[in-house]
């Protein structure tokens, strides 16, 4: 009996997929900024980023993210689908803190010691006039504040922001938009989850500069919960860099 009658292609109909590329150039937008699951502050700060579209191989522009505001809030979705679309930036006291400063155009380094409790401890009293008058929990806050400022300047050194007039430099916030690589590797043997690399830097590819616009936290949040939704997520304090990606990842 011939089954040449039988059309399989009308039968089904076309998937949705991102089929994002192992290696291209995306806007993302910073959607949360938290620190590690069940951890607090002093264990770091994971950055989620949401990819809101990206260039194909041909320079075209493709949209990941579709964003409508209603009167009950954001309606958001992913017309190609969510996988693949999100990546995380994790800044702790185990990092490397190693950068060119921007100014200076020198390489700049903090000491992993300084980004402890204890350091913050010693450090403090010398900037804070009424110390001796702070209560224990007033200084328990105050180093909280401090080992935050560093994890949030290391994300900053990691997204290429700009040193203000001031000397000062540029806090990341949820809403914050720009252009990171994306590097995508699949998932190692025995394990259920791809790393996906977003940064500035890739070798043999030009760096991005830090230029980027800042998005209603409303919106981006809004992103993010639409996002997390159906999503399962991993905790990325517990990505251990290898050489290589210390090496890619600093101006």
């Amino acid at each position: 009996m011939s089954a040449n009658f039988i059309n399989p292609w009308e039968l089904g109909t076309d998937a949705q997929s991102t089929l994002i590329p192992s290696f291209c150039t995306g806007t993302f937008i910073l959607t949360k900024l938290v620190p590690p699951r069940e951890k607090t502050i002093r264990n770091g700060l994971v950055a989620h980023f949401i990819m809101a579209s990206y260039l194909d191989e041909y320079g075209k522009k493709v949209e990941l993210v579709e964003a409508k505001e209603t009167a009950s809030g954001y309606q958001i979705e992913f017309p190609l689908g969510k996988r693949g679309t999100k990546g995380t930036k994790f800044r702790g006291p185990q990092n490397s803190y190693r950068f060119i400063n921007p100014v200076t155009k020198k390489w700049f380094t903090i000491a992993s010691e300084k980004l402890s409790p204890e350091y913050a401890m010693e450090y403090l009293p010398t900037k804070i006039a009424d110390w001796d008058k702070a209560t224990e929990g007033q200084k328990e806050a105050y180093v909280d504040e401090y080992l935050e400022d560093m994890f949030l300047f290391g994300l900053s050194q990691d997204l290429a922001l700009p040193i203000n007039e001031d000397g000062s430099f540029t806090k990341p916030v949820v809403g914050l938009k720009t252009q990171l690589y994306r590097v995508y590797t699949a998932p190692a043997e025995g394990s259920k989850y791809p790393n996906i690399k977003i940064t500035k830097w890739e070798k043999g590819k030009p760096s991005l500069d830090g230029e980027h616009t800042i998005v209603a936290e409303p919106l981006a949040s809004a992103i993010e919960e639409e996002y997390e939704k159906r999503e399962e997520t991993f905790d990325p304090s517990t990505y251990v860099e290898s050489k290589d990606d210390k090496e890619d990842d600093v101006i």
